[in-house]
């Protein structure tokens, strides 16, 4: 078997992610997709705050969809998936 490249920020750019972040929310991994990767952090979109935004706004749509940065000191660890399959040990044995 070929290994998988491994996987880079760059690499996940246009993706969606889980990601966990202290100042909003330590304790649950947030759905977001990488927009971009500078040196100091990612930019992010994150759904459940276009909602937020949207709902706030009193709209169902804007001409243009929130952009986050979140420095990497804010970020505990973002969740990706590697591009080979998935099995589960325990059903193997």
């Amino acid at each position: 078997m070929i290994p998988a490249e491994i996987p880079s920020l760059e690499g996940l750019v246009g993706q969606e992610v889980g990601i966990m972040m202290r100042a909003f929310n330590p304790t649950t991994t947030t759905r977001a997709t990488i927009i971009s990767v500078e040196h100091a952090g990612l930019w992010l979109v994150i759904p459940t705050w276009t909602e937020d935004a949207l709902e706030l706004a009193g709209v169902t749509a804007l001409p243009r969809t929130l952009a986050l940065f979140v420095p990497f000191g804010q970020i505990q660890f973002v969740v990706g998936f590697y591009d080979v399959p998935s099995l589960s040990e325990k059903s193997l044995l």
